[in-house]
This record gives structure tokens, sequence and C-alpha cells, in this order.
């Protein structure tokens, strides 16, 4: 075995894998918001999640770019943790995709002679539409597809030379759980359960292991790809480290099933399935375990959710709960995410009013409540101007990387400008009324009671305005808001100037000081302007919904 023989199978390494990653980037460019689009509709349920990260997988041939998405879907919000498991559960199957690709073409059939005219067709397509994202994909694509069966070639050759200096021999007495653990280690360092099944492959190819130590090699594969997302979801949020423990756990085991339950009698199954080609046998066996390892799952993909979610409970509560673990993109995702947290927002700065307008009977249920720590007005206030701030930078981010892209998407930065203009509004509600609990808080308490008593009168006509907004907000876009919005904004002018009126009556019977005038006038006014900003609010944030031609926008 020579130095020359050794780079040679590193190198064949090192170019798969780097033909791999290149594949990974070319298809996420192709399949990109159509995907994205496919997964959010097929995970209404178990097998439908199982089933897309099997699909989505087989696509993107990474189980860990899959594995990340989900990840992404679930932080914010718009996949639920036990379709996000499902999705984990399918991904495993999806990558034992690649190992019969490469196994029926790029060793049953001789491709070599196509591997460098795919990469020069492939670089010279994608040069021509350079300023096309997904024509260029398409040659890179190629060009990677070239590549990889280059790599996969240049492993084969450098694995058959060694092969007649190897004494397999010499390694038969090992157990299998040696090689069980070196597909542990390998698959961890080069992050790829796809690389580890090529590399033992061509091991199996060239004789210099048994389909048994193959078949552990592969076992062990599946655990140690697991790394990827364990070290990824718990630097995250809660459900992100829950969504990484359940790969482990699941991995974990399929994996002693298969190690445990199925090693020892490969010869005898593999003779039942009438398969006698290693290589076959040796991918037909990583399909079956994970195959029988989603199947049993199945059915308790909701329980197994539902037991992970006790796990990892945040000791407090972060800002924002859906955009933290989220990319500013204009995706799926990303507009999940914002619309999540402005949902969050909107009950936080009605909760708010409430309190200080005296409104008892807002509606409660699917109601966002403050996190339990925050005690008081003061540190309520506090927290939720931080999460209308946090969720403007959000989408300020959003929107300078829209306009910095060599295609701008028009609907999309209106839609920022939509939202942001929603969340000032927001904000200036929320302003107008801690006015009215700073000009409550000046009075004597015998003047506050007289006041709060007549201003009772005033709150209760537009306390059905702010419920009726509320509806709005909360309904889908086919509920009617433009007419109630501008019906309510006329109204609430006419019912402070009524009020006005009311009050002057007051004064005249000498129910009313001049000091106590001023101060419920000044009241009312910050009612109005409160409610108006609500209004407009609603009408901002469902417009952010629909284009002109009433069009949703989801992107």
């Amino acid at each position: 075995m020579g130095l020359t023989e050794i780079l040679g199978f590193i190198a064949g390494i090192g170019i798969f894998l780097f033909a791999m990653q290149q594949l990974e980037n070319a298809l996420q460019t192709i399949s990109g918001k159509g995907l994205s689009n496919m997964l959010h509709s097929a995970t209404d349920s178990s097998l439908g999640s199982i089933l897309s990260g099997t699909v989505a997988t087989a696509i993107l041939q990474s189980s860990s770019m899959v594995g990340l998405m989900v990840l992404a879907m679930v932080g914010s919000g718009l996949l639920p943790l036990a379709n996000g498991v499902g999705m984990v559960i399918g991904a495993n199957l999806g990558t034992t995709i690649t190992g019969w690709l490469v196994t029926l073409l790029g060793f049953k059939l001789d491709l070599s002679t196509f591997a460098i005219p795919a990469m020069g067709l492939g670089a010279i397509y994608s040069f021509i539409y350079s300023e096309n994202p997904k024509q260029k994909g398409l040659g890179l694509m190629t060009f990677a597809l070239g590549l990889l069966i280059f790599g996969l070639d240049v492993m084969k050759d450098s694995v058959a030379t060694i092969a007649d200096s190897f004494e397999p021999e010499k390694y038969a007495n090992l157990h299998s759980f040696v090689f069980l653990l070196m597909g542990v280690m390998f698959a961890a360092i080069i992050q790829s359960s796809s690389a580890t099944m090529m590399i033992t492959l061509s091991a199996l190819h060239a004789d210099l292991i048994t389909l048994q130590a193959a078949a552990a090699i592969v076992i062990g594969a599946d655990l140690g790809t697991t790394s990827t997302m364990l070290l990824g979801g718990l630097r995250g949020s809660s459900n992100k480290k829950r969504v990484a423990m359940s790969h482990v756990l699941f991995n974990l085991v399929t994996a002693a099933v298969a190690y445990f339950l199925i090693l020892p009698f490969l010869p005898d199954l593999l003779a039942l399935a009438g398969l006698t080609d290693p290589l076959i046998s040796l991918v037909a066996f990583h399909s079956f375990f994970n195959f029988l390892g989603a199947v049993l799952m199945l059915p308790f993909i909701g329980t197994f959710a539902r037991y992970l979610s006790g796990w990892f409970q945040e000791s407090s509560h972060p800002l924002c709960k859906y955009i933290h673990e989220v990319p500013a993109e204009n995706n799926r995702v990303a507009w999940a995410a914002v619309s999540s947290e402005i949902m969050r927002l909107w009950d936080y700065v009605l909760i708010l009013n409430a309190k200080v307008l005296g409104i008892k009977d807002l509606p409660s249920d699917g109601r966002e409540e403050f996190p339990s720590e925050l005690k008081g007005y003061a540190q309520q206030y506090s927290y939720t101007k931080d999460l209308g701030g946090a969720i403007s930078e959000f989408l300020l981010d959003i929107e300078h990387r829209i306009k910095h892209k060599e295609a701008h998407n028009d609907i999309a930065l209106v839609r920022c400008q939509k939202l942001l203009k929603t969340i000032r509004k927001m904000h200036y509600a929320l302003k107008s009324a801690k006015d009215i609990r700073d000009d409550l808080a000046q009075q004597e308490v015998s003047v506050a009671r007289t006041i709060i008593r007549i201003l009772t009168q005033r709150t209760e006509s537009d306390v059905g305005n702010i419920k009726v907004l509320d509806k709005i907000i909360h309904a889908d876009t086919s509920a009617p808001w433009e007419e109630p919005c501008d019906d309510m904004i006329i109204n609430i002018t006419q019912h402070h100037d009524e009020f006005v009126v009311s009050l002057y009556e007051l004064t005249q019977q000498d129910e009313l000081d001049s000091q106590q005038l001023a101060t419920l006038i000044n009241v009312s006014k910050h009612i109005q302007e409160g409610v108006r900003l609500l209004a407009e609010a609603v009408r901002y944030n469902q417009q952010s919904k629909i284009n002109k031609s009433g069009i949703q926008i989801i992107n």
C-alpha cells in the first residue's frame, strides 16, 4: 500500500464530498420555494410528514439540509413539533436513496466516460446563464453530478489498488461492534452518512471488508450523522433541541434494532430475499431497517412529540418566540414567523389597553399571555415595546436583503412596509393608553374616582370597536375588514364629540370642575386616538396579506 494510493483515496473522498456539497446547493437553488411550499402543504399528518421528509431528502440528497429546514419551520411555528419529528424520520429513509443511485449507476454502470463532459457542459451552462439563478443552478447541478461520478471513480480505482496488498483475514476476527464504532466516528467527522455509505460500498466492492462488517459500519453511520443536528439544535431554542433529540433517539433505537435483531440474521434474510450481490444487499439492508423504523414509529409520532415537549423547558422566555431562530429571508418560514410574532404583539397591546380602559370581558381563548415572570404594567409595557422593536429589526433585515438582490420582489417589499406600519401604529396605540394611565395617576384619589366613573360611559362605546378589531385580526383574510375599519375611524370621532358635549352639561350642573373637565376631554381624545391607531394597524396588517388584485401574498 503506497503513499500514492492513500493520497488518491483521500483525494477521491475530498472530490466526492465537495461534489455532494455543490449538488446540495444547486438542488436547493432549483427547488427553493417550491420545495418549501410542498413541505408546508404535505405535512398535515404523521404519514405526510414522513413522506415529505423522505422526498425532500431524496431531492436534496442531504438529510442534514432537510433537518435544518425542519428546525427552521418548527422554530417559526410553521410546523408543529410532531410533524417536524415525522420529517426527521422520513429524512433517514430518504438518505438511503443515495446508496441505491450510486450502487446502480456508479458501480453497476460505467459512467466515468460521461464525468468530464458533464463537468464541462455544466460549467459552461452555468457561466452562460450566470444572471439567471434557476438556470445557473441547473448548470451547477450537472457539473456537480459529473464531479460526483469522477470522485467516486477516483475512490474506486485507489481502493482497488490498495486491495492488492490488503490482507482482509487480519481483520476478519474483529467484532462487528468495532466496525459499528468506525461508522459512528467516520460519519461524525465528515458529517455525511451518504459519503460514509459510498466509502463503505467502495471497500466492499474491492473485497476489503465483509458484508457483515459493511452493514455494521452503515448502522454506525446513521448514528454518527446525528451529530450535525445535535450540535445545531442544542445551541437553539427548546423546540430545536427537541427536534434534534428526536433525531438522536430515533436513530439510536433504529440502530439498536438493526444491530441486535437484524444483523445477526442478515445472511438468512438475504437468502430469503434472493439477494446475492453484496452491494445491492448492503443498500437493501440500509433501506430495510430505516423503513422498518419509520413504519414502527408511525403510530407513535404524536405520543413521542408530547413526550419530547416535556424536555428542555426554558427558564426564561426569549423576547421573540418565533423569529429568534429563523433566518431573515423572503420565504414562507420567515413570513409565518413574523405573522405569529405580530399576533403576539397585538395580544399584548390589547391586554395593556384593556387594563387601562377597564375592559374586563375581552375574549381570552387563544390569546397570548405575558410571560409569568413579567409582573405589573411597567414590565409588561417595556416588554411589549421591545418585542415590537425586535420584529421591526427582523423586517428591516428582510427588506435590506430583498433590495440587494438582483431581482427585486416588489410584493415582498410592500409586505415589509405594510407590516412595519402595522407595528408602528400598535406602538402609538400603546403609548396613547399609557398617556391615559399617566393622566389618571396624576389626580387625587377622590378626583380620579369621579373621572373613572364618568369615563366608564365613554369607554363603553369603544369596547365594541376594539372587540371587532380583535376578531378581524385573528380571522383569516377572507373575513370582511375594510368597511368595518373605515366606519370605525369615522364613528370614534363622533363618540368623542358626543362625550365632550355630555361633559359640558355635567360642568354646567356643577358635577365637574374645570380641572376634571380638562382631564376627561384629554383622556377621551387619547381613547379616540388609540382606537383609530388600532384600526389602522389592523388595516395595514390585512393589506400585507393581499395584493391589489385580491390575491393572498405568500412566498
